[in-house]
Order: C-alpha cells, then structure tokens, then sequence
C-alpha cells in the first residue's frame, strides 16, 4: 500500500508546482465544489424523497447546531498552522491540539442537543451528524500540512472522495432506512476515508504522533481563542437566526426556508473555502515585505469575488424561479426572494471571511474580535422584531445587516493594519 501511495504522490507532484496560486486555485476549489454539490444533493435528497420537510428540517437544525461547535472543533487554527512559516510549534502539536478540540466540541454539542430538544431520534442525528463533523475537522489539520507544502492537488482530491461518500449513503439509503440510518454509514465511511486516504499523504511529509503537551496545547489556546469567538460569532449569526425561525414558526418552516436559501449558503462556502491559498500566498510576502504584490493580491481577491457575486445574483433574476422549483418542486419557486436575499447576505459574508485574512497574518486578532463582537450584538438585538414584521425574510435582513457591519469594520482595519505592518516589517530588514 505505501508503494502506491508514492507512486501517487509522485505523479501528482508533477501537476501540482510549488507556489504556484492558479494551480492550487483550480485543485483547492474544484475539490470543494464536488464536495458541497455532494452535501447540496443531500439536502435535495431529503426533501424529495420525503413526504414532507420534516427530514430536511431535522438535517437542517443538525447542521445549524453542528455549524456552532465545529467552531470549536476547528478553534480557528488552520490560517495560524499555515502562516507559521518559522515551525513555532509543530505539525504534531497542531494534530494534538485538533484532537482535543475535537473531543471538547463534540460533548458540548451533545449537551447542546440535549438542552434544545428531548426527542432522542433528534439528539441521536444531531450527534451522528457531529461524529461526520469531527471527521472533517480532524482531516482539516491534515489538509493544513499539506498545504504548507502547497499539496492542493491532494487536499482537492479528498475533497472529492468525502463528497461520494456523504451522497451515496443518501442514495442508498435514506428512503429506506432513514435518516439516522444513513448519516450512521455516512460517518463510517468519512472516517475510512481519513485513514486510508487523508494520513498517509500528510506521513509523507512529517511524522504525526499525538503527544499533549498541556503547555503547548494551552499556549495555542491563548492565541486562538480570541479567533474562535469571531468565527463562533460569524457562524451564530446564521444559526440564531433559523434556531429562533424555528421557535417562532415551526420546524416544517425551518425546512423550508434552510431549503431555498441553502444553494446560496453552499457558493458562500464553496468560495470562502477557496481562500486557503491566498494565505499561504499572503504570508509569502508579508515575510518578503513586498506590499505592492501583497496589496494588488488582496484588491484582485475583492474583485474577484465581487464579480463572481454579480453575476451569480443577476443570474437568479430570470432563473431562481425555475431552479428552485426544479430542486424543491412543490411550488418552492415562489420563495425564490429567500434564495436572492440569501445570496446578498452570502456575499457580505464571504467578503467578510477573505477581508480578515491579512488581519490573522499580521496577528490583528483582537481587533477583529471588537468587529465580529459589534455584529453579533446587531444580531441579537434585531432578531425578534425582524422575523415578526417580515417572516422568513426577517432571517436574511437579520444577517445582512449583521455582516454588513462586520464587513465594513474588517476592511478599515486591514486597510490601515497592512500599511503599519509593511511599515514595521521594513525597519526590522
């Protein structure tokens, strides 16, 4: 098996050059696009194969209150582990670290299940669906020392067998044997995945093994926790929102509108995660001090996703209706001012998540703490009276306004932290 995993590694190394962004663009984000067609098809699959939104309410409040600890699980360390170009803590240090987070996210989200509802059928999907969630995070870790070595091809390619092997459980076996059934096959094969597939290729450039050192463990803590509350704060935002939709409705709502809005949600990730390269290639010149390449990548990365938005936008202008109703069925089209709304708070979001990135490299942390903390207090205080006077739609407005100001605080501190760290980074050559 080790001989075929070399000549693997071998034959990709050849298509994947050292350094190269466009390279790692098209490998990164064509692995992440299968994937999450794999999960949109999931949630399609739910709705019509069911004889009503139950199933797809049931998977979509698993996932709103997994999105809350897989914050947890992953404590924001993947831009700190790839930006560590001075090996200030090591590759088996970042693994440790993950298992542990892991560990600690999947009890309380246990709890948090427990709290929110005493159905034990729900309790048991919402853990299960944890279990498929930890997998992720603990391949995250993985993906970053790959990554380092700029191994995207190999990140992408991971990403395509976790997406089979989320769909064809659903495929198989959700009509017949449920949702619990399936999710239960679903994390059986994720994990079948990371051991054959996701560890082997990592071995090949360093040698995991789990040692807890609590005095390493803790120090990551400290420089990541105040990261963890801003994506804890960036996730809650949406989940707050369908949790209280749900509260305020009915669970067959939440179904509903988590149905509708979830093809925006889904290109809001998919481009968000396709910022893994700009990192590394951020870091490259920050360390280089070369603030004229880091500067245009940064705006080029603004114009890109900008673009990519309009165009998606002005694309559901004439067919929304039509896709939606071609995913959904049950005359969902006429919800398709769900879905456009969903796309602009996608946008805000996605901005939001590239904009901060240079804040993370110039270890700007608390400033994007006091940003993401001003949003969330937006959220929380409009959330009520938004779903009262405007419904479903009061969820979107709730999170546009919340991520608006968010996006607007993230831009003026990086704009003015970049030209202080080029500044500083300049003397110290």
């Amino acid at each position: 098996m080790s001989s075929t995993y070399s000549k693997l590694s071998s034959i990709k190394h050849k298509m994947m050059k050292h350094g190269n962004l466009q390279q790692a663009l098209i490998w990164n984000m064509g692995g992440i696009c299968f994937y999450f067609l794999c999960r949109w098809l999931v949630n399609i699959f739910a709705v019509r194969m069911s004889d009503d939104f139950t199933s797809a309410g049931l998977l979509a409040l698993a996932i709103s209150i997994t999105n809350i600890w897989v914050v947890v699980a992953l404590f924001s360390v993947r831009n700190i582990q790839v930006s560590d170009v001075e090996t200030e803590y090591s590759d088996n240090d970042y693994v440790s670290f993950r298992i542990v987070t892991i560990l600690i996210a999947t009890v309380l989200c246990v709890i948090n299940a427990a709290l929110f509802t005493r159905n034990v059928y729900h309790i048991l999907v919402i853990f299960v669906y944890m279990l498929i969630v930890a997998g992720n995070s603990y391949a995250d870790v993985t993906h970053g020392i790959l990554q380092k070595h700029w191994r995207m091809d190999i990140i992408g390619t991971s990403f395509v067998l976790k997406g089979i092997v989320i769909f064809l459980p659903f495929l198989l076996f959700f009509r017949t044997f449920g949702l619990l059934f399936a999710l239960i096959v679903t994390a059986f094969l994720y994990f079948i995945v990371i051991i054959v597939f996701d560890n082997p290729f990592a071995r090949k450039y360093t040698s995991i093994k789990v040692s807890f050192d609590w005095q390493r463990i803790l120090t990551l803590v400290k420089i990541c926790f105040p990261l963890v509350i801003c994506s804890f704060f960036s996730l809650l935002i949406p989940s707050l929102t369908r949790m209280a939709l749900e509260r305020m409705t009915d669970i067959e709502t939440l179904g509903l509108f988590g149905s509708v809005t979830l093809p925006a949600t889904i290109i809001q990730t998919v481009v968000a995660s396709a910022f893994a390269p700009f990192v590394s290639k951020f870091t490259q010149y920050y360390n280089e001090a070369d603030y004229k390449k880091f500067t245009r990548l940064f705006w080029l990365g603004i114009s890109g996703i900008l673009t990519f938005f309009v165009v998606f936008y002005l694309l559901t202008l004439p067919l929304g209706e039509w896709i939606i109703n071609l995913l959904f069925g049950r005359g969902t089209g006429q919800y398709v001012y769900l879905f456009r709304e969903a796309a602009v708070n996608s946008f805000l979001l996605c901005l939001s998540l590239y904009v901060a990135l240079p804040l993370i490299i110039f270890r700007y942390i608390k400033t994007q703490l006091v940003i993401y903390t001003a949003g969330i207090v937006m959220c929380v205080i409009l959330i009520r009276p938004m779903i009262e006077q405007f419904g479903m739609s009061g969820a979107n407005y709730v999170q546009i306004i919340s991520y608006g100001i968010i996006l607007s605080g993230l831009l003026i501190a990086t704009v003015i932290s970049s030209k202080k760290s080029f500044t500083k980074k300049l003397s110290l050559k």
